[in-house]
């Protein structure tokens, strides 16, 4: 009966626009499920190309409104734009995700959704896959197309899914941006031994998340630079916290900034510690 079901279903594709790590999962993940997709790598590097081809992204929040605005003027144009659905997994505020929404003309329809968790994988040869938790929201969320939903396990919640972003991020990076300020200032002042001896003493749970998130972060922190711009916003417009409260994730894209522009050779940051003593010489005067 669910075959059948499916065969009567109208024939789904999804257009990836950033193959980065998440969006070439992403790609595995819905061809694993029967679902056509497709990509347009030209201009792009041959990793991009790679991994396009591997499987066969999602921007950094900085392009997510520019590549809403050319995707939308693209759709107006466009004598043979059929109806679809344009589907923002970006992490931006609820305000950029308003703004996308406005860029969306004609037959386009605009879903807001967010991303919370690390690119689906595979799970041995069985066929099961380990998915990121994918909440969408707005008007036309209800519209999308059963198959897609159930390949991605999307689900709608009433609230902003953006929004719901901005929080989860504001947690969980904000520590990361904090972990690492503070490690970073604890091998200048000669403390790093010192802090980490004290830290799994006393507070193993955040000790072990240091752990954890820090030797991952390097390769990501140019994406998290605007993504804390985003968060910033969003508690100060949908929080109501004053400037000067929501700017502590100003800081925190600060610290991003600082970390990918010192582009650290990956046996630098295998671990927290090694992290922030790279970090700690980098910054020395």
């Amino acid at each position: 009966m669910q075959k059948q079901q499916q065969q009567q279903e109208e024939q789904v594709v999804v257009g990836i626009l950033s193959m980065g790590d998440m969006g070439a999962g992403i790609a595995k993940l819905l061809m694993a499920q029967g679902i056509e997709v497709v990509s347009n790598c030209q201009g792009r590097s041959q990793d991009t190309v790679a991994r396009a081809k591997d499987a066969g992204s999602i921007v950094p929040p900085r392009d997510a409104e520019e590549t809403a605005w050319r995707v939308g003027e693209a759709a107006a144009g466009s004598g043979q734009c059929r109806s679809g659905f344009y589907v923002d997994f970006n992490a931006v505020s609820p305000a950029t995700s308003r703004r996308i929404e406005a860029a969306m003309a004609g037959p386009v329809c605009f879903v807001d959704g967010c991303i919370i968790g690390p690119p689906p994988r595979r799970l041995g040869d069985e066929g099961a896959w380990q998915r990121p938790s994918m909440p969408i929201s707005g008007r036309h969320a209800s519209a999308l197309p059963p198959a897609l939903c159930r390949a991605l396990a999307a689900r709608r919640i009433e609230g902003s899914a953006s929004g719901l972003k901005m929080c989860f991020a504001g947690l969980a990076k904000g520590f990361t941006a904090l972990a690492t300020q503070t490690l970073t200032t604890a091998c200048q002042l000669g403390l790093g031994d010192d802090l980490a001896r004290e830290m799994e003493a006393l507070l193993p749970a955040h000790w072990a998340a240091v752990q954890r998130g820090l030797p991952a972060m390097p390769p990501k922190a140019y994406r998290w630079v605007g993504e804390m711009d985003e968060i910033a916003d969003t508690m100060r417009d949908n929080g109501a916290w004053s400037d000067d409260a929501a700017a502590m994730f100003r800081g925190a894209a600060a610290v991003y900034g600082a970390v990918a522009s010192q582009a650290l050779p990956s046996h630098h940051t295998q671990t927290a510690s090694q992290l922030a003593a790279a970090m700690a010489q980098r910054l020395a005067p």
